[in-house]
């Protein structure tokens, strides 16, 4: 069976969601998160301020990176189940995934955003693709 043009893009859009989704997990784990400010003063000196920058890791510790994984295996789901042609379960990740997308942008932002909107124009073109 030759995969019609719409079924290759609607592949594209999910493999390259989930790439991205791997992407912004790198990410959020690279770049620096939030900060530590520690204030001391001792017998009547004045007092010292010190700010440290704290990565993902630091702040979130290993179930933080955990989660991320999790989250990023959740974007895998569409591309892996739309390649067993399991149109149903493939739209079940690709909701959730979104859904989960939409919560995640009030705690560690807008990374898995591009992700998000991938797997929702994926899910548009789904049931044409047997055109």
């Amino acid at each position: 069976m030759n995969p019609s043009g719409i079924a290759k893009i609607v592949r594209f859009l999910f493999t390259v969601a989930a790439v991205l989704a791997l992407v912004a997990v790198l990410v959020i784990v690279l770049t620096p998160g939030g900060y530590s400010v520690t204030t001391e003063g001792a017998n009547g000196e004045p007092p010292v301020t010190t700010t440290e920058t704290l990565s993902f890791y630091e702040m979130q510790g290993p179930w933080g990176i955990i989660i991320l994984l999790i989250f990023a295996a959740l974007y895998y789901g569409p591309v892996h189940f739309y390649n067993l042609n399991r149109k149903g379960i493939t739209a079940l990740f690709g909701f959730s995934a979104i859904m989960l997308t939409v919560l995640a942008l009030f705690s560690i932002g807008a990374f898995y955003s591009l992700s998000a909107v991938l797997v929702l124009i994926g899910l548009i073109f789904m049931p044409f693709d047997n055109m």
